[in-house]
C-alpha cells in the first residue's frame, strides 16, 4: 500500500471520532521514510500516528490532514537533521499545531504500566534497570521517588557511576539509594522487575540472571531490547515480558490541549480587577495588596493578600486597605460578579 493510500486509510478511522489528531514523530533508530503506527482511541478521541524521515513525505502528510483533524502533535525532539517542528510551522494552516514530546510520553507510559503491574505499590520492590539514556534516568528517578530499590546497569561503566551519581544527588533525602547491579557483589536480591531501555539488544543476561525468577516482570522500553532465546526461555518459565506500547501515556500527549487546561489558562491562571481591587489565580504573583483568589474570573476562595515578593501576608501584618480589598471581593462573591 502506497503512501497516499494509507493517508486515506488513516483518515477514514479519524472520521469516526467526535475529536481527531495525528502525530508525526521520529527516532533515532528507524532506517525506513515513512511508517503508520498503531492506532490510539481515548473516549470520543482517535489518533493515528506516523513515524517519518523524508521530507517530501513529511510535507504530503501535513498537507493531506491540515484541516480534516484537529490537532497536529508534531515531535519536537530532534532526531535526525529533518527538522519535522519547523517544518510544520510553515505549512500547517488549519490545524491546530502542537508540539509532543516522545520521549516523556514513553516514560509516563512505563510508569503507568509499572504501577499497574504492582497495584500502584512499589516501595521496597527492586528494579533492575537497563540502560543509561534519557529515558532509562527518567524512569530510574520517577520509581525511586515511589520508593522503590533501583539498580543501574549499563554498557559504558564510567556513564553508569556518573548517573548513578547524578540522579542520588536530587532524588528525595530519604529515598531508597540508585545503586549499580555491580555493588550488589554477589548479594542476592529478587528483582521484582527488569526494564530495559537501551539502543540494541541486551546481550549481558548472565549478569541479571541470579536476580531474577519466574515472577520477575519484564519491559523492552526498546526496539527487541531482549534477544529471541532470552525471551523465550522467559517466558517458557512463567515471566510476563511486555513491550512497552506508549499509548498507554496518551492522556499525557492531550495535557497541553485537554479542557481541564484550557480552562486553567483562560479562567484561573492570571490578574484581572473587580471594583478597582486587583486580584491574581494560578500562581500568577501580583503586587503588593492583591487580593489572591482561586478563579481570576469568578472567584469563590480568597487565599490572602500578596505581599509583592510571591508570599501571602500574615494577618497580623494586613493594612486598613487590604481587608476593604477583601471585603470588596467577598461582596462580589453574594452579587455573582
Amino acid at each position: 500500500m502506497g503512501v497516499t493510500e494509507q493517508l486515506n486509510e488513516e483518515l477514514k478511522f479519524l472520521n469516526g471520532c467526535r475529536y481527531s489528531a495525528i502525530t508525526i514523530n521520529s527516532t533515532a533508530r528507524y532506517g525506513n521514510d515513512f511508517l503508520t503506527l498503531p492506532r490510539r482511541r481515548m473516549a470520543d478521541a482517535a489518533v493515528s500516528g506516523f513515524l517519518i524521515d523524508d521530507y517530501d513525505l513529511l510535507l504530503e502528510t501535513l498537507q493531506f490532514f491540515d484541516g480534516k483533524v484537529d490537532t497536529i502533535f508534531v515531535d519536537i525532539e530532534q532526531k535526525k537533521k529533518l527538522n519535522l517542528y519547523e517544518t510544520a510551522k510553515a505549512h500547517v494552516y488549519k490545524s491546530e499545531l502542537v508540539t509532543l514530546k516522545p520521549n516523556d510520553m514513553a516514560v509516563e507510559a512505563c510508569d503507568t504500566l509499572v504501577r499497574h503491574e504492582f497495584q500502584d505499590n512499589l516501595a521496597g520492590k527492586n528494579i533492575i534497570i537497563l540502560g543509561t539514556g534519557n529515558l532509562a534516568g527518567k524512569i530510574t528517578l520517577k520509581l525511586s521517588e515511589r520508593q522503590a530499590n533501583i539498580y543501574i546497569l549499563g554498557r559504558s561503566k564510567d556513564k553508569e557511576t556518573a548517573i548513578i551519581e547524578g540522579l542520588n544527588t536530587f532524588t528525595p533525602a530519604f529515598a531508597p539509594e540508585i545503586r549499580s547491579v555491580d555493588a550488589l557483589n554477589g548479594q542476592y536480591i529478587k528483582a521484582d522487575a527488569v526494564i530495559s531501555f537501551i539502543s540494541g539488544t541486551f546481550e549481558e543476561e548472565a549478569k541479571i540472571r541470579p536476580y531474577i525468577d519466574a515472577e520477575t516482570f519484564f519491559v523492552d522500553g526498546g526496539i527487541n531490547n531482549f534477544n529471541g532465546d532470552f525471551i523465550k526461555q522467559l517466558t517458557g518459565q512463567g515471566n510476563t515480558v511486555t513491550r512497552l506500547d506508549v499509548r498507554i501515556g496518551l492522556p499525557y500527549q492531550f495535557i497541553a490541549t485537554d479542557a481541564y487546561t484550557t480552562d486553567f489558562f483562560q479562567n484561573v491562571y492570571g490578574k484581572s480587577v473587580i471594583d478597582n481591587v486587583c486580584i491574581v489565580s494560578g500562581g500568577f504573583i501580583g503586587e503588593e495588596g492583591s487580593v489572591i483568589v482561586d478563579n481570576k474570573n469568578e472567584p469563590g476562595q480568597i487565599v490572602g493578600i500578596a505581599d509583592g515578593m510571591g508570599g501571602v501576608k500574615r494577618r497580623e501584618n494586613l493594612t486598613e486597605s487590604d481587608r476593604e480589598a477583601i471585603q470588596t471581593i467577598q461582596e462580589s462573591f453574594s452579587v455573582g460578579l
